[in-house]
């Protein structure tokens, strides 16, 4: 009992004495530490909302005002259009993924004729055991082998090819044989259809028959028959060639060294554009047309132009980076040849999608994308106005249409200088 008296009046004292030492420190913690971190955020909050409230106002108004607001659309349309412009200047439609190996495998099949052998280093295969018996899936030797015949027959055939275009110099004559083509003979020779037409007289639409005899020029050009008053440089520019080239090709000493009804051949050689027939105004029709020659009669009858297909609305024209005509349509409308022709391609083209393309003689062609269904082949020897197949989107299109081109030695036309 005495002792937890003494406890009693002892502790107090005891009390004081250990709490002495935590009071300092607490004190100097709240003073010196907790007092200035209380003082600081303050401040901070009392400045944030000093210049938070004025600067809130002012972003909502430039943002809630109706100028600025169309000032930012406009900004981000502009900025898009910009965007599209410089990534497309340079592209167009026949050249786009060219270097890719679908439009390789589509549009040029030969690029995959060359086959290289490539000697792989020689990785030991172990066989697959399987029921208590041995299966191999690699026989190397049977591959090699293989390999070695296919390069063989390549490799005769590129020899063969050369042989029957590079390295002949003269004229020479193709008798026609049971099932040969027009398009299929200038093909043998490495030729294109226009230079077999203009060297025998023929067109688009003349028949062949077995026996008879075709001029096979040794390169693309025109042959013609030397006149009197002609020149070298006249020949060269009616027919857009170069004078050097017919001097040497024809081992010529000079320009002068011309002789009356001599064949010349005119290397790169195209024939005169077709005149272009435009629409006359009412006023011309009710006059006295001028006489005109036999010849001139035939030869504006025979560019003859119809729409190419069964909708008259157009979406987009030619220029500006577009190299033709873009016509509206559905599944249901039909396209068809713009003029008389042969069918000289018909299937995928990268940009194009499905593709037909025509040959009309004296250096026109006319091309006709996206379609839908293909009714024709190659070779088929078309009028003016024939079904060639159905509109559609194929491509690079945005919605079903016809894109409808006409090209003339080489060049891009537009085709409303041709059909109305």
């Amino acid at each position: 009992m005495q002792g937890l008296v003494f406890i009693k009046q002892q502790s107090p004292a005891l009390f004081q004495k250990l709490y002495r030492p935590w009071r300092v420190l607490g004190r100097f913690f709240v003073r010196f530490i907790c007092l200035p971190i209380y003082r600081l955020l303050f401040w901070l909050k009392r400045s944030f909302f000093f210049y938070y409230i004025p600067t809130k106002k002012q972003i909502l108004y430039i943002f809630s005002h109706k100028i600025m607001v169309h000032l930012v659309v406009v900004t981000i349309v502009a900025v898009t259009l910009s965007f599209h412009f410089f990534q497309y200047t340079n592209v167009r439609a026949e050249d786009f993924g060219k270097k890719s190996l679908l439009y390789q495998a589509m549009v040029e099949p030969d690029a995959f004729e060359r086959i290289e052998e490539i000697r792989a280093k020689q990785i030991p295969v172990s066989p697959l055991r399987y029921n208590n018996s041995y299966t191999v899936f690699l026989n190397e030797q049977i591959e090699r082998q293989n390999l070695q015949k296919l390069s063989e027959l390549v490799r005769s055939t590129d020899i063969a090819q050369i042989d029957n275009s590079s390295s002949r110099t003269q004229v020479i004559i193709h008798e026609v044989l049971e099932g040969d083509t027009l398009i299929g003979i200038a093909k043998e020779y490495g030729l294109n259809l226009s230079t077999v037409l203009w060297a025998n007289n023929l067109t688009v639409k003349s028949t062949i028959r077995p026996g008879q005899s075709i001029k096979i020029l040794p390169t693309d050009g025109i042959l013609y028959v030397v006149k009197k008053g002609d020149t070298i440089s006249e020949i060269a520019k009616n027919f857009q060639a170069e004078g050097e080239k017919i001097i040497a090709y024809n081992s010529l000493k000079d320009a002068n060294a011309l002789k009356i009804n001599q064949e010349l051949l005119v290397p790169g050689g195209e024939m005169p554009a077709p005149v272009i027939q435009r629409p006359t105004s009412f006023a011309k029709a009710l006059q006295t047309p001028p006489s005109r020659s036999s010849s001139q009669i035939s030869s504006s009858s025979s560019s003859k132009w119809v729409w190419p297909t069964d909708w008259r609305v157009i979406t987009q024209y030619y220029g500006w980076k577009h190299t033709g005509l873009d016509v509206d349509g559905d599944l249901r409308t039909n396209n068809y040849a713009a003029a008389d022709g042969i069918v000289t391609y018909t299937g995928w083209r990268n940009g194009y999608g499905l593709t037909v393309e025509m040959d009309h003689g004296n250096g026109v062609k006319t091309r006709y994308a996206h379609f839908s269904k293909i009714s024709v082949n190659i070779g088929d020897v078309l009028s003016a106005g024939d079904i060639l197949g159905k509109t559609g989107t194929t491509g690079r299109s945005t919605g079903t249409h016809l894109h409808f081109e006409i090209i003339i030695n080489g060049k891009f036309k537009n085709p409303l200088d041709y059909i109305r």
